[in-house]
């Protein structure tokens, strides 16, 4: 089973996000304090205004968060900021030297949108998606059994339009303040 997209796309307008690390800071007895950061880069906690999504966009997302659970379920979605990366590194999976993982250059894995990866190799070009290789997209495995690696050969990903791995992290309150006019908002977590 493919793991569910945010049925809101592009995310409306009036979006706020805020960074969470990871962080801790110990105090002395002397009143100094040392923290650590055990994160290389931020997650977020979106908050989406309910009134701002169309009319017949707030029923798809009620039915979509409800054939979710409701928090129990991760999905993916494409972050209204930052949706595209133009350097990532490919990893082994470490089973097999055809299958393959994404990493950014802060080594957190990405999760390739279908028929946004461009894939260079040094011996054959340019790779299609569905000729060259296959994404698994709940793991964002790239499948390269079609080319064999080669120690002469080297790839580079260029243009990943990419998801972010993500859960709701609060209900979905139905109050009104009119007939149909909904004063809540959505709030989703993304996950490593």
């Amino acid at each position: 089973m493919t793991k569910p997209i945010f049925p809101t796309s592009p995310v409306p307008a009036g979006v706020s996000f805020e960074p969470k690390w990871n962080s801790q800071v110990h105090h002395y007895d002397s009143g100094v304090g040392q923290g650590a950061s055990y994160w290389s880069r931020p997650l977020y906690t979106y908050r989406i205004p309910f009134r701002n999504i169309a009319y017949a966009g707030q029923s798809s997302l009620q039915a979509f968060f409800n054939a979710r659970k409701g928090t129990a379920e991760s999905f993916f979605m494409s972050d209204p900021n930052v949706f595209n990366i133009n350097s990532v590194q490919f990893v082994s999976t470490g089973t097999s030297v055809a299958t393959l993982y994404l990493y950014d250059t802060n080594s957190f894995r990405v999760y390739p949108a279908s028929g946004n990866l461009t894939i260079t190799s040094a011996l054959s070009g340019t790779l299609t998606e569905g000729t060259h290789f296959s994404i698994e997209h709940n793991t964002g495995i790239i499948d390269i059994s079609g080319l064999a690696p080669d120690s002469a050969d080297y790839w580079t990903a260029t243009s990943v339009h990419f998801f972010k791995n993500c859960r709701f992290s609060a209900g979905m309150p139905m109050n009104t303040i009119l007939w149909q006019q909904y004063s809540f908002d959505i709030m989703i977590d993304e996950e490593a």
